[in-house]
């Protein structure tokens, strides 16, 4: 019995191209990861779209891609999932002859891909995270090795390329900054909310702590203000949060909306409608795709400097050296007293993604790096 279950929107060409997600990646609207994200809009934006096919480990659902679910359910069960996994992923590309394929974020997938599938097919690396702290990339020699094999190794912005690229000999000009895109989304008829929002995990690394705290500080001074927080604390943070989440509620009362999950649309709507975004993380944040769709729904953003967040948010929103709660809470105070600011912010953000992020333009970038390796 074949273990590969057939798109429904598959064309009858074989794929010049195949994309790989990680093994447990959703794709299905509402559920879907970044991963899946940045693929489904690059994808429907590219020219190549009818000539690549996504491969995952997951249930198609409406992904809108020519898609394979890949099930390792027939290889031998003592063997990790995750190197099951990647044979039958090769197993499923083989036949067809694809000459490129694109491995996101995983660098075991990458080399078990190589050896099987052999150096005539072009193979890239799609980096959305920090090197240094996945598995295989850890050390120079681990990332060394990945640059002398692969044809390109994008990253999503300039600070995960630095990461990549320290302490690494090879070809540094295989390694290239493609960050995440974004569509313009119809925002007719929104009106905008004194609303301060947070999207995100409830993790202490996305700052969520700082930020609870400042707001305990300032619920008094903003009576006509709103808070709005979309994300779930995962099991090991839950009665943690749902204590300071507790404590939050009697200062701001009614006016605190907390929403575990929305689909990917609902979330741009209350980016939409929020006057402020605050993105406090404390951790070296890779990217920050919550700060990028916050700008180009036009909400004032307020983020920490870390990571690659400078790079999104420029001089469009309100970078802070330490994201304290002093200094959060004060950002926040600013912003909120100030409407011609936040409205001037938030034009300069929504300018920000149109010069810098449109998903029209990088998706053209990537396919021009496809032709090129498609052709040589």
């Amino acid at each position: 019995m074949n273990p590969v279950s057939l798109p429904r929107c598959q064309s009858s060409a074989a794929p010049d191209v195949a994309v790989v997600l990680p093994m447990r990646e959703q794709v299905m609207s509402g559920r879907a990861g970044a991963v899946a994200l940045n693929v489904s809009e690059f994808g429907r934006s590219s020219t190549f779209r009818e000539r690549l096919l996504v491969f995952g480990g997951t249930e198609r659902g409406d992904f809108l891609l020519p898609y394979r679910r890949v099930s390792a359910a027939h290889l031998q069960f003592w063997r990790r999932a995750s190197e099951r996994y990647a044979d039958a992923v090769a197993d499923a590309i083989e036949p067809l002859g694809c000459r490129l394929v694109e491995i996101h974020n995983r660098a075991p997938l990458f080399h078990r891909l190589a050896r099987r599938l052999g150096g005539r097919t072009r193979l890239c690396l799609y980096l959305h995270n920090d090197a240094q702290l996945m598995a295989g990339m850890r050390t120079p020699l681990e990332r060394s090795a990945l640059l002398q094999r692969g044809s390109l190794i994008y990253c999503l912005s300039g600070y995960i390329r630095d990461r990549f690229l320290a302490g690494t000999a090879g070809p540094a000009e295989r390694v290239v900054v493609l960050p995440n895109g974004m569509c313009a989304m119809p925002m007719a008829g929104l009106v905008r909310q004194p609303t301060i929002l947070f999207v995100g995990r409830l993790v202490p690394e996305k700052g969520v702590e700082e930020l609870f705290a400042a707001l305990r500080r300032i619920a008094v001074e903003l009576p006509d203000w709103r808070v709005a927080i979309i994300g779930r604390a995962p099991p090991r943070h839950s009665a943690r949060y749902r204590g300071m989440l507790a404590d939050l509620r009697m200062v701001w009362r009614e006016r605190l909306r907390v929403i575990e999950t929305l689909p990917h649309a609902e979330v741009m709507r209350e980016f939409a409608e929020a006057a402020i975004t605050v993105v406090p993380s404390r951790w070296q944040e890779p990217f920050g795709r919550t700060a990028l769709e916050a700008l180009s729904a036009g909400s004032a953003v307020i983020a920490s400097a870390s990571g690659g967040l400078p790079e999104i948010v420029g001089e469009a929103g309100l970078l802070l050296d330490s994201a304290t709660p002093e200094a959060i809470a004060g950002a926040i105070l600013s912003l909120a007293r100030d409407p011609v600011r936040r409205t001037l912010l938030g034009q300069a953000g929504q300018a920000r993604v149109a010069e810098r992020f449109d998903i029209g333009e990088l998706s053209r970038r990537l396919d021009a790096r496809r032709r090129i390796l498609l052709d040589g």
